[in-house]
């Protein structure tokens, strides 16, 4: 218990120290925020009421919004179920699994927004980068959810099904996706409201 104690006052005393350094090297003026006010204030105002004669420009943009979300969202899930198999630590050998793990972290360590511009660059204007950015972004998060939702599936159903004769898509059918499948779904809807 002394140890725990110890450890999570090393942990606070790290997180403090962390955040004070970052006060003090970082240029953050309050002062500036507060003479904002009379500013920020003009700018909300002008906000309201809204104009109705761009309210179609904004419901544009916001269905193509809604539609790369989509599509984008749709391509992660597409590219993350034979990744997350990849990436599954009881599915594939160690150094394939690590390797894979490796390149997600990888992908999910690029900014979406880097991703969007470069794909821009590529490929042009319009929705096709925003789509690719999004579905490139979103599988190296949902790639690692759907693996560790197959690391975590229960053996013993697997188990009875094996000694029962079940065959692997038995198994896959009646033991494995059965338990990973809320998982996933739940995992998916996320990373979706996230895209949008």
């Amino acid at each position: 218990m002394r140890f725990r104690g110890f450890g999570g006052f090393a942990a606070s005393t790290l997180v403090a120290g962390a955040v004070l350094w970052s006060f003090m090297t970082t240029d953050v003026e309050f002062s500036r925020l507060l003479s904002a006010g009379p500013r920020i204030a003009e700018f909300l105002g002008r906000m309201f009421p809204p104009d109705p004669t761009v309210m179609r420009e904004i419901m544009k943009g916001g269905a193509e919004t809604l539609r790369i979300a989509i599509l984008g969202s749709l391509g992660a899930v597409v590219l993350s179920a034979p990744l997350g198999i990849l990436a599954s630590e009881t599915m594939v050998s160690p150094p394939l699994y690590r390797t894979v793990r490796t390149l997600l972290a990888f992908i999910r360590a690029i900014p979406l927004i880097l991703v969007a511009m470069l794909m821009v660059g590529a490929v042009g204007l319009g929705p096709l980068p925003g789509i690719i950015a999004v579905a490139f972004h979103a599988t190296g998060m949902l790639a690692k959810f759907y693996a560790e939702a197959i690391d975590g599936v229960s053996r013993a159903p697997i188990a009875a099904l094996e000694s029962a004769g079940a065959g692997p898509l038995a198994r896959l059918r009646h033991a494995i996706w059965p338990q990973m499948a809320p998982v996933i779904a739940r995992d998916t809807i996320f990373r979706f409201e996230l895209n949008l």
